[in-house]
């Protein structure tokens, strides 16, 4: 599946940061900040003070107790937030990603793909490469991934040979499924078992929130303890949904909107369905960066069927769906192009599902 467009797009989405404990939404300084290791920092708020007298109850009403008083604090320090903005919450909750459709990168250019230039990385890229490595730093993971040795095999398809015997022998041992669209079983392992440090973020476009949306706790990135490459993670549509490994609607949206809000053509996201190499029954896609440009980018392919498109010359079948498509059929912008295109591919994933037939879905630019 190939996502790609020809507008370059520069990134507007702005960095807050909140209080070590206490959820106050502050500007920030300077961007620099953006590299901290934690994402964290305490900051002292200046327009209100929780050893003043400027917030209390009222000239009639008793002085509020500390625990009301950051509670009304932090209330007011919420209502000035604006949407458009990152996030990052203390040490009891998982850090925060808000961002737009303003955000999104909607083309990369060209000379990033040809000679492989260093490309601009956005907030996204900022907070994923960061709370990666501290993950990394607190030793969520199996093995530290150092080196993989890798190597471009020769032939007219030039695929990427990676060895990573670690992975092969510290990972967790796959589960054993009797068909493909299983229900989720809650006695089996599932992400909501996972320790608090493999939580790196949630992600939040309130722009596009429902209130049903809103009453499952949200779309999470979790690290991956047994990595790939640098920095693989999980996408984990509504965590607390606890959704069998069936792709929806929803979790190929964010998927392809955690795509747009990288700067770079080197982020890849991926989805395994069970009997397709999935390892877990608990809906999630995988994402990594990957520093080299892959045969399925540029293979030929053959019209099919409407934007649908049969893979030609390749030595596995497959199907191909291209953002933008040729032929337009939204008159707006380019999101609601996008709502067409998430149609179009959950249409024919969901075909496969329903005849039980195990697939690999491969987004990049």
């Amino acid at each position: 599946m190939l996502a790609s467009s020809t507008r370059e797009h520069f990134s507007r989405c702005w960095n807050n940061r909140l209080g070590h404990y206490r959820r106050y939404s502050l500007q920030e300084s300077s961007d620099s900040e953006d590299n901290s290791s934690d994402g964290s920092r305490s900051r002292k708020i200046s327009d209100e003070s929780l050893s003043g007298t400027s917030v209390s109850g009222g000239n009639d009403s008793p002085p509020l107790s500390s625990r009301a008083l950051r509670r009304k604090v932090r209330t007011a320090a919420t209502k000035r937030s604006s949407p458009n903005r990152m996030m990052m919450l203390g040490n009891d909750d998982a850090r925060e990603f808000l961002y737009s459709p303003s955000d999104f990168v909607w083309g990369i250019l060209y000379s990033d793909y040809v000679f492989n230039e260093k490309p601009q990385p956005t907030k996204f890229d900022l907070l994923l490469q960061s709370t990666w490595k501290s993950a990394g730093d607190s030793g969520v993971f199996r093995y530290k991934l150092d080196t993989v040795d890798t190597k471009v095999i020769k032939g007219d398809f030039g695929f990427i040979a990676q060895l990573n015997t670690k992975r092969a022998q510290e990972r967790r041992p796959p589960e054993n499924f009797i068909k493909m669209t299983e229900i989720f079983d809650a006695n089996k392992f599932n992400f909501t078992r996972i320790k608090k440090d493999e939580m790196l973020f949630e992600m939040k476009c309130p722009a596009e929130e429902t209130t049903a949306r809103s009453n499952d706790r949200g779309d999470f990135i979790v690290a991956n303890v047994s990595p790939l490459e640098y920095c693989h993670v999980l996408l984990v549509p509504k965590l607390y949904a606890c959704q069998p490994q069936v792709l929806t609607a929803d979790s190929l949206r964010l998927a392809l909107h955690a795509l747009l809000l990288s700067g770079t053509w080197k982020l890849r996201v991926g989805f395994n369905s069970i009997g397709a190499l999935a390892s877990v029954n608990h809906l999630h896609l995988h994402a990594y960066y990957l520093a080299h440009n892959l045969p399925t980018e540029t293979l030929p392919a053959e019209p099919f069927a409407g934007p649908c498109h049969l893979v030609a010359n390749y030595p596995a079948s497959g199907f191909v769906f291209q953002f933008p498509p040729l032929k337009r059929r939204s008159e707006g912008s380019l999101m609601g192009e996008l709502d067409f295109f998430i149609k179009d591919v959950y249409t024919f994933v969901d075909r496969l599902q329903q005849s039980d037939i195990p697939h690999n879905i491969f987004i990049t630019r």
